[in-house]
């Protein structure tokens, strides 16, 4: 039987689907324990147009890629299924992937279960960290020496790095600040993925449905200098004064 890895890593947004494909996992699974013949292959995507990938975007293709899955071709699928036919074993993931991105993935959101250990802590670097040398500021001192202004333009561009690599894209050019990012190829899957990298750039944490509130690049920015304004006063004690006034062996 043929299936889908879908099930086997539970692929956001694909529930319904992941749960069919499990069935048939299923069955093979019962059948090889009541002493039957029985085989699923749990496919990954194939490099051969289909009726069910025909409908995958440029985008959605290149962020399948830089999640470290990468599409079987013709003649390597076959050699997968003479291989797995030979095994035994009721259920196969016969899938293609690209080791380095998977880890250089690892913080971009959470990782299947089944794909956790070939991820060791690696970062994808994002299209506005990736040239930045190991001793660069970080972000907060940065910011400190910029005016209001400053900031925001700094804070827009981290966002429209981020989206641009979410995006699959090389540049940050390719997401301009007043782009609509729901017009531009994000979905509600990939806008948790952009606001789990804001969150690991920022230190803040972010609701997930924050895009939604603000859809382009300089929205965002402004109300991650919100965010980030309220967080640095949050972390400023209002009764350092006070407690300093109260302090006998404070000299008159």
């Amino acid at each position: 039987m043929f299936s889908s890895a879908t099930g086997a890593l539970g692929t956001p947004g694909q529930a319904n689907y992941a749960a069919a494909n499990t069935y048939a996992d299923a069955l093979a699974q019962r059948r090889h324990a009541a002493g039957l013949p029985g085989t699923s292959l749990a496919w990954g995507l194939w490099e051969t147009t289909s009726a069910l990938t025909a409908g995958m975007t440029t985008a959605q293709q290149q962020r399948t890629r830089h999640s470290g899955v990468v599409p079987l071709t013709d003649a390597a699928g076959m050699r997968l299924l003479d291989t797995a036919l030979t095994t035994g074993r009721p259920h196969l993931v016969p899938l293609g992937l690209d080791l380095t991105a998977l880890r250089n993935n690892a913080t971009a959101g959470p990782l299947p279960p089944l794909l956790r250990t070939l991820a060791r802590g690696g970062r994808r670097p994002s299209a506005h960290t990736a040239t930045e040398p190991a001793d660069a500021p970080s972000l907060d001192q940065r910011l400190a020496g910029l005016d209001p202004t400053g900031r925001h333009q700094l804070l827009t561009g981290l966002v429209r790095a981020e989206a641009a690599a979410v995006l699959g894209h090389t540049s940050p050019d390719a997401v301009g600040p007043d782009d609509p990012l729901f017009e531009i190829g994000f979905d509600s899957l990939t806008a948790v993925e952009l606001r789990n990298r804001l969150n690991a750039a920022t230190g803040l944490q972010l609701a997930a449905a924050m895009l939604f509130d603000y859809p382009t690049p300089a929205m965002a920015a402004e109300h991650l200098q919100e965010q980030l304004a309220a967080a640095a006063r949050a972390d400023t004690p209002a009764s350092q004064g006070a407690a300093e006034d109260d302090d006998p062996s404070t000299e008159r």
